[in-house]
């Protein structure tokens, strides 16, 4: 199933609000999907939840990892604390300094590190959005990357750090506000714009154009 049919069928259920966990899975008819994919995806069943409105707590909870935190998880609030910072294979986490809005009321920006099992700290780039999020398997992170385009101001682009491969790609596509929901195999789930006419996609990194590329990153 799509992201946008899996966006349609939370969005049209009554008074989700009120619901359990459970009844916002059979109203929209997306438990079976949900246990197929606690099984083989939880990246994916994290994404259901998004889109039934689920609080970010149960949702860790649900899913199963174990760090939390009181904070939100949005591109206005975010802190180090966070889960999503981690690696699901506990070797590698994302620290950010100095998160500050890009003007009043706006998203957060900050200097982001990738700092290794070893303590080692990498800075990933001068000017990173929140939230990242990590693939299911804990080698690659997607991270926005503010940047400024002529006649559009400020805008955001997706850049990769491969641990594995040992490099950095920004890839060229450009968004408004990025919200990630979910990154399994080759492709990232998210809303762009989330408070503002938000539109879904789906973004495959095996396809979409490389704006550069860093090789030998550390």
């Amino acid at each position: 199933m799509k992201l946008d049919e899996i966006y349609k069928r939370a969005n049209s259920v009554d008074g989700i609000g009120g619901m359990t966990v459970n009844e916002r899975l059979h109203a929209s008819g997306l438990m079976e999907l949900f246990d197929i994919s606690m099984k083989n995806n939880k990246g994916f069943a994290r994404v259901i939840l998004e889109a039934l409105k689920v609080d970010e707590p149960s949702i860790f909870k649900i899913v199963g990892l174990k760090k939390q935190s009181n904070s939100t998880t949005t591109p206005w609030d975010f802190d180090n604390e966070n889960p999503r910072v981690f690696s699901p294979n506990g070797k590698d986490k994302i620290k950010y300094f100095n998160l500050l809005e890009i003007a009043m009321g706006a998203p957060l920006t900050g200097k982001a590190y990738l700092i290794n099992s070893k303590n080692e700290k990498l800075l990933i780039h001068q000017r990173c959005g929140v939230p990242p999020i990590w693939n299911t398997a804990g080698n690659k992170i997607a991270i926005p990357i503010w940047t400024q385009k002529l006649f559009k101001g400020t805008i955001q682009k997706i850049g990769i750090v491969d641990i594995e491969e040992n490099e950095f790609i920004l890839y060229k596509r450009t968004f408004n506000v990025l919200a990630f929901n979910g990154f399994n195999g080759n492709e990232i789930y998210g809303i762009d714009s989330p408070r503002h006419k938000p539109k879904t996609f789906i973004f495959n990194i095996s396809n979409e154009k490389i704006e550069s590329k860093i090789k030998n990153y550390w």
